[in-house]
């Protein structure tokens, strides 16, 4: 029974990172390369040139943020502390959604 606490946080980081960290920046780095005027075509070369490596560094900095908000922080405190962990992560993803691609 003691197990159960721990598989929790566990849980949701799975989830975080696995489901929905992929979801969201493949949709992201497509908007983005739409809002440049790349097209459709350019949009789906963007994402596969760029989601593979932004969900490899998500891999090195979402389990750590994730195991600490939902490990460690009251619940009444998890959005203003994910909140916070967005920042960091926001800009990372923004300066590789709109850096040029390396294979055009």
């Amino acid at each position: 029974m003691r197990l159960l606490p721990a598989l929790v946080p566990l849980g949701k980081m799975a989830i975080d990172v696995g489901v929905y960290e992929p979801l969201y920046d493949t949709r992201y780095i497509f908007i983005q390369s739409l809002m440049r005027g790349d097209g459709v075509r350019g949009a789906r070369t963007e994402v596969r040139a760029k989601v593979l490596r932004l969900w490899r560094m998500a891999l090195r900095y979402w389990p750590f943020a994730d195991m600490f908000n939902f490990g460690l922080v009251p619940l009444r405190l998890r959005p203003l502390v994910n909140a916070i962990l967005t920042i960091p992560w926001s800009m990372y993803l923004s300066s590789t959604a709109n850096a040029k691609s390396t294979t055009r």
